[in-house]
């Protein structure tokens, strides 16, 4: 009887451990940077609030970044006037968590996830 609630013991503790180790970096992991490369274009996306903005004459690059919250839903766009190559990212913990490009004229690159 007492081996068996010693074993349960260790368990616990155990798995308890695995749970603190597993999500007590979270945070770190819900920090959200957008990237944007472009000749020239507007970029659109969602502040950390879950707010919509827009900045236009954006040249070269362009970074945002913030922490998210679970269930949030992040994006970010950028549309070229000239149909020259857009690439967007996001990134989540410094990691990629998807990107998107585009060559066409008034398209845009798009990414978008939820966390």
């Amino acid at each position: 009887m007492q081996k068996g609630i010693l074993i349960a013991g260790f368990l616990i503790i155990l798995g308890t451990a695995f749970v603190g180790f597993r999500y007590g970096n979270d945070a770190q992991s819900l920090v959200i940077k957008y990237e944007v490369e472009c000749k020239e274009c507007t970029v659109t996306y969602r502040d950390e609030n879950g707010n919509s903005a827009e900045i236009k004459g954006v040249r070269d690059e362009w970074t945002y970044e913030f922490v998210g919250k679970p269930g949030q839903f992040v994006y970010v766009s950028a549309s070229n006037p000239d149909g020259s190559e857009t690439e967007v990212a996001i990134k989540r913990g410094g990691k990629h968590l998807i990107k998107g490009s585009s060559v066409a004229k008034e398209q845009a690159a798009r990414a978008g996830s939820i966390l």
